[in-house]
Formats: structure tokens, sequence, C-alpha cells
């Protein structure tokens, strides 16, 4: 094996330097168009992602033979912190989704810079009301193991498969509606009419959904059994095997896939959690890409590996207050409703005493090593519409720390309730995430900052699929839990997934508040941006004034990687590890 090459090495060696200038010659040539970012009420041109986004592999003829280069290993390995494994993406919620997304394709892909670029649509357009959208589909697609061509049936057929009742994600009910309005006009043009304004169909119909579009013919043939035992999609992968609870093979497909042909031949996931495993594993040669905890990762470069971050500052950390319900839910006990969910002001001031108990300057230093960005309202950001500047300097106030003031206020909370707070039933779970592998050490540091002003809640690790489950069938109350979740790529879900109720189409209840309800309405009933973003402003405020959560930190995603197998890996960090069919391969 050859001495590994540096990523720049590789990019300016003279092979590439000669296919780039070819490729410049050909562009110059011929008629090259630019890829736009989907608009929410703008009807994009169409455009190919293989020639627009991803840099194209054909090269002109040429007099010189270049000489095809092969990766130095033919697999790539990386770990995984799944906790559900499944051959049917219906059934796994998107935290999931990484172990097939290289076998799997959606109409749109959020690439590995976060943006939505059409995928197995080609080109799509939604009317000013919001109400009618219209895709056309990519030709000449086909499915794996001759399982034929992707068209129309392919996406119904898909739609009916994730609208079944079995399927745990709440975004199946806006699924439910484009399936309700659909129109086949022909094996590659799809119209969807519906009964309100939706603006983002190119969220909803793409990867980071976890809406990859299955074969039709393979689902009439096989049915369920077949998919459980197999996985028949687009993508630049194919699917080999799976151990359970060990690992999950792929392959390359033996021909020209549509978009992108991967560097190595194979690709294999490994189910790890621990992250002294992990380390041990990359520091054994056993994996390629990990995620450690940031306290780990010197030993790592100590040993000569390396240190890729992520595209975009997707890693979002906050701690939130489980129970909060509005009163009208369901899932609303009026005879279990914890200390910091209580109505009249009260449950404000627990909140906002937790918050001041937590030494976030402290957390950054020492945990992160630094690392972070002051998150003012948790999953809000200034890319995002509804963002206020005036929260940065706000929050080095209002959420400053002062754990004698936090003592205070729970002070006037027991004089108010006549009596002790009781907290022998409040937990603070920790579960580990693949996003982060220092998410646990953040949940025990907050949880000893409440220990420090006479809270003393239970710490109990479990895993991400026990609390998912609790949280949704609206069973945590009394709650706390730290987490490294991706942010949200689009407003809607933003609010949705995190301050909307369940009858509102909501999933997590983070917080919810009839004040929210209320806006949230209004958001959803206008098409005008302007009013949008007013509105994303109003739910903000208060989030940030009710304290309705910790928020901590936002930051760029860290992968450790081996540089004598891997080149160079770019990804945005959402729901890693991901975008793996472009890692570039150290070459012989």
């Amino acid at each position: 094996m050859k001495a590994s090459k540096s990523y720049k090495q590789w990019l300016f060696s003279p092979v590439w330097l000669l296919v780039g200038l070819v490729a410049v010659i050909v562009a110059c040539g011929g008629d090259a168009t630019a890829t736009p970012r989907a608009a929410a009420t703008t009807a994009p041109a169409a455009t190919s992602v293989a020639t627009a986004v991803i840099p194209t592999a054909t090269i002109a003829p040429t007099p010189t033979p270049v000489v095809a280069m092969e990766a130095v290993q033919q697999r790539l390995r990386v770990t995984s912190g799944s906790e559900k494994e499944n051959n049917d993406p219906s059934l796994l919620i998107s935290h999931h989704m990484h172990q097939f997304d290289q076998v799997y394709e959606s109409l749109f892909y959020d690439n590995q810079f976060s943006e939505y670029v059409p995928n197995l649509v080609t080109e799509w357009s939604v009317s000013p009301d919001g109400k009618t959208w219209n895709f056309e589909l990519r030709k000449g697609v086909r499915f794996h193991e001759d399982w034929g061509e992707f068209s129309a049936a392919d996406v119904v057929q898909t739609m009916e498969w994730y609208t079944r009742p079995a399927n745990p994600d709440p975004r199946i009910e806006d699924m439910k509606l484009f399936l309700e309005g659909h129109e086949v006009v022909d094996d590659y043009n799809l119209t969807f009419t519906l009964p309100k304004p939706f603006l983002d169909g190119t969220y909803l119909f793409s990867g980071q959904t976890n809406t990859h579009i299955l074969s039709n013919a393979f689902l009439d043939a096989e049915g369920e059994d077949g998919l459980q035992e197999k996985m028949i999609g687009t993508g630049p992968y194919q699917f080999v095997e799976r151990e359970l609870g060990a690992s999950v093979l792929h392959e390359r497909v033996p021909y020209e896939h549509w978009r992108v042909t991967p560097d190595f031949q194979e690709l294999q996931f490994f189910f790890v959690f621990e992250p002294s495993t992990i380390l041990a594993m990359l520091l054994a040669g056993e994996i390629d890409i990990g995620i450690l905890p940031f306290d780990l990762q010197s030993t790592a470069t100590g040993a000569g590996l390396e240190i890729v971050k992520t595209t975009s500052p997707t890693v979002l950390v906050y701690t939130w207050f489980g129970g909060n319900y509005v009163p009208t839910a369901e899932y609303y006990d009026v005879d279990n409703v914890p200390v910091w969910a209580l109505p009249d002001g009260i449950g404000r001031k627990v909140r906002k005493a937790l918050n001041l108990a937590v030494d976030r300057q402290e957390i950054q230093n020492t945990i992160l090593g630094g690392r972070g960005a002051v998150m003012p309202v948790s999953f809000y950001a200034e890319h995002l519409r509804g963002w206020d500047p005036s929260w940065i300097e706000r929050f080095k106030v209002d959420y400053r720390y002062d754990p004698e003031g936090a003592k205070e206020l729970l002070a006037e909370v027991e004089a108010e309730l006549g009596e002790p707070i009781d907290w022998s039933e409040f937990v603070m779970l920790l579960t580990p995430r693949a996003s982060l592998g220092s998410v646990v050490d953040i949940g025990e540091a907050v949880a000893n900052y409440w220990h420090e002003i006479g809270v003393p809640i239970k710490i109990e690790s479990r895993e991400f699929v026990y609390f998912m489950e609790k949280m949704l069938a609206g069973e945590i109350e009394g709650v706390g839990w730290t987490d490294a979740t991706p942010w949200r790529s689009t407003d809607t879900e933003q609010l949705k997934i995190l301050y909307v109720s369940k009858a509102k189409g909501g999933c997590c209840n983070m917080y919810e508040n009839q004040f929210i309800e209320d806006r949230y309405d209004e958001f959803l009933a206008t098409v005008s941006l302007d009013e949008r973003d007013r509105l994303m402003r109003e739910i903000g405020e208060h989030l940030f004034v009710e304290y309705a959560s910790v928020p901590l930190f936002s930051f760029h995603g860290e992968y450790v990687i081996n540089p004598e197998v891997v080149a160079g890996y770019q990804t945005s960090g959402l729901r890693p590890p991901r975008h793996l069919e472009y890692v570039k391969a150290v070459m012989k």
C-alpha cells in the first residue's frame, strides 16, 4: 500500500488537474445550467442534479488515455448509532435513515451543504396559493436487481405504503393530503391538489423526512415480507446483507449510476454506541469514519487520525422540560402536571430558575472545548425565518448564570404553593446521539447544576428509541432531556415537530402553549413569507420570555476519519452519518 496523500495533494494531483481541464473544455462547449434552490412559490427551471450539482464523471474522448484510479481500500467502514434496524424505511423515523440513505433515493435531496436539490424530480412548480404542486420525474432511472424503471407508479405506491397506520412518523398526515389529491398525468408527471396551502413539498418528499421511493413492482411481487428481507431502491449502492445488532453491508451498483459513482466498492455500517469502543476501532483501523466525544479526539489525532467538520452548524444542544402540554390535549393529566408546567406564572419561575442554574460558559470551555455559539431560542437560527438579533444581547442578561437567583425563584414558588416542591418523580434522561458524542456529558452537567440549587433530579441513561416511544405517546411528564438534534431546515417543521400539539400534527411536545397554537393556525393559512416571518418571530419571542426550554449551543458536527483511507468527506451533518456516496477515497 502506498503512503496516503492529503486531500489537497489528491485534488491537485496531475491526473485530476488533467481531468478538470478537460471537464472545463467540455463545459465551455456544452449547454451548462445552474441548479436553482427551491423557492416556496417559484417554479424553477428544469435541471439535472447529475450535471448541475455533482461534478460529472463524463469525459470527452481524448487521444491521451486516462488511467482509472482505484481506492486503496475497497470497503468504507462507518460507525452508526442506529437503535432500530429495518429494511423498510417507512417504519423508521428519520433518526435512523442513514442505514439505507445510499440505497434508496427521494424526489428531492438535501445535499452535503444543506440545500434541497432535485433528485428523482427534474422540474417542479407550486401555485401562488400553495395548493397545487406539479412534479416532472427523472427518466431512465433503474431500480436495483432489474426491478424496472422508476416512474410515477412508484411514487404513488410509496405514498400509499408510507401512510399505513404502522408508520409512527407524524409527517404522514401531510403525505395523506398529497395522496388524496394526486393525479397521475403520465408515467413521468404528477399533479397534487391540496385543500389548504402547503409550502414545504420539497422537504416532505426529501430524504430528510425519510420519504425514500420504493419499487412498485417489487412491492407487488414480494410484499412486506420481501421488503423485510432486502432493500430495492435506485441509489448508488445496493443492499447486500444485514447482521442484526451488528452491521449492514451495501455494494456499489454494477452499472453507471445516474447521479454518482462512489469511490468505494462497498459501504458497511457498524452499530456501535460506546465512545471508547468507537475510539478503539478507529485506532485499530477497523473503521474509517466515526464520531467521538471531544475529550477523546486528542487520542485519535495523536495516533494520526484527522478531524473533519460538517459544512453547516447543524448540531443543536438543549434541555427541555417534559409535560408542557396544552390543557386541551388528550394526553394532558390535570392531576399530574409537573411543577415546571404549572399555570399562573408558577411554571415559568421554575423554568427560569433552572435556566439560571446552568453555567453555559463552563460547559462550553470544558466539555465542548470552546466550541459552539449561543442559541438564544431552541431551534431558531439566523438563516431561518423568525430570527430576532436582539436575542443575542438579551440572552446574556435573561439567561445569565445566577445560582443564587435561581434558589430565590424556587423559594418564591414553594411559598406560593404552600409546600416544598417534590422532585422525587423528576428524571433527567441521558440518551446517546450519533450527532454528538458528548451529549451525555452535557446532560449530566445540567443535572448537576440543578442539584447544586436543591433540585435532586434523578439521572437515567436510556436508548433514544425508549425516549421517542414515550414522547410519541405523550408520556414525558416530569422528564428532563438533553439532546443534540439537527436543526430543522424549514420553519414549518421547526414549529410543528417541537412546539405544536399532536392535535395539530405536532410530534414531540417540547413546549405547547395556546399562544403558539393560535399563531400556528395563522402561519399555515398564509403563503406570505413576510407574514410567516412575523409569526415565527412572535412565537420565538414567546419562547424566549417564557423560558420554554434550556437553550444551550449550536455548532458544527465533527467526524474522525482515517486519512490513509479517506481523502475527503463533506456532509451537512444532518441525520449522520450521511452523504457517504460522496466520500473521496485515497487512491493507489
